[in-house]
């Protein structure tokens, strides 16, 4: 590994800064909804926005695509649990950053 995936990328400081955030962008969200934000969003997702609809998407794919980066990254970490890496990845965004902070070190070579 190169000196930023080791020292930065794997660091339990930076996975939990990342589930703060994601932590704070849910609360930010929850707090704020409201049926007339949902309906504005519905609206500017079917008629007035190509850039959320395809963000949606985008979310909606990535989020799916990360049972195959968390099953791989478990595996390699010798804790592979197909059950425990669909909970990771079932909640979007908190679920993979959950999985930063608990997830063992890797083996050294």
């Amino acid at each position: 590994m190169g000196w930023a995936t080791r020292t930065i990328f794997e660091s339990k400081i930076f996975a939990g800064f990342n589930a703060l955030f994601a932590t704070f962008l849910i609360g930010y969200g929850a707090v704020n909804f409201s049926a007339d934000a949902l309906e504005g969003f519905v609206t500017m997702w079917k008629t007035q926005s190509a850039l959320a609809c395809v963000s949606s998407c985008d979310l909606a794919v990535l989020s799916i695509a990360m049972y195959g980066a968390v099953s791989e990254d478990m595996k390699r970490r010798g804790c592979y649990d197909a059950g425990k890496a669909a909970a990771f990845c079932a909640v979007p965004v908190l679920g993979p950053c959950v999985y930063l902070v608990t997830r063992p070190s890797l083996p050294e070579n």
